[in-house]
């Protein structure tokens, strides 16, 4: 077992330049590749999640401009239907307004018609009143054969 020891020992003895080389070399990578590529990774993370960050912000800038617009365009709607009810409110007032005057002036050319046509049927009953006096003393005069006398007194006493 000695022999494998000073072999071993020797062994150990011939692989330190190379591990003294392996180190060198890894410093020397780590400074010049690993090194900067650390560097260029880092910031492409911060630019990325920069990205993202910006990207957020905006789309929750928007879904708020979004909101707003739907807010207003809603209150805008809301005025409208406002108007038009009032609007429709008015309309009807004022036919209610119109129906009502008309009925009113119907109302009265109604009287005044029934008015007018009383008045006529009154003068035409004085007018056949007369006229059926003057053709009854036609008729008893024709019939009796003379003029009716003032103690008949223009009437017929049978």
């Amino acid at each position: 077992m000695g022999h494998i020891g000073s072999q071993l020992v020797h062994l150990y003895v011939q692989s330190i330049p190379t591990i003294v080389f392996v180190v060198i070399l890894f410093l020397i990578l780590k400074q010049i590749f690993f090194k900067p590529l650390a560097e260029v990774l880092e910031k492409r993370e911060q630019a990325s999640a920069g990205a993202i960050e910006q990207a957020r912000r905006e789309t929750e800038n928007a879904a708020q401009k979004l909101r707003e617009y739907e807010a207003a365009i809603e209150a805008a709607r809301r005025e409208l239907y406002k108007q038009r009810d009032e609007a429709r409110q008015a309309a009807l007032t004022e036919r209610e307004s119109l129906l009502k005057k008309a009925h009113e002036e119907s109302e009265g050319r109604l009287k005044e018609a029934r008015a007018a046509l009383a008045r006529d049927i009154e003068a035409a009953k004085k007018e056949m009143t007369g006229g059926i006096e003057a053709i009854s003393e036609e008729i008893v005069s024709k019939i009796f054969g003379g003029a009716t006398g003032p103690e008949t007194d223009g009437r017929v006493d049978a």
